[in-house]
């Protein structure tokens, strides 16, 4: 059986994030909550270098 390597477990760049993690329930919009997942942890898990020439953009919806 092959073994796929899990690029989020401990992920040092993801210990400080609060995902997965129990949180007290915020009754307003609060931007500090945002956290970013840094992209490179899959880039890396498929050997993807920095020098492609990435581009685009990140659209949130909130529900």
């Amino acid at each position: 059986m092959t073994q796929v390597h899990d690029p989020y477990r401990d992920a040092k760049a993801l210990s400080g994030l609060t995902l997965g993690k129990a949180t007290g329930y915020q009754a307003e919009y609060d931007a500090s909550l945002l956290q970013g997942v840094p992209r490179k942890l899959n880039r890396d898990a498929i050997e993807l270098n920095d020098s492609l020439p990435f581009h685009g953009t990140d659209i949130w919806t909130g529900y």
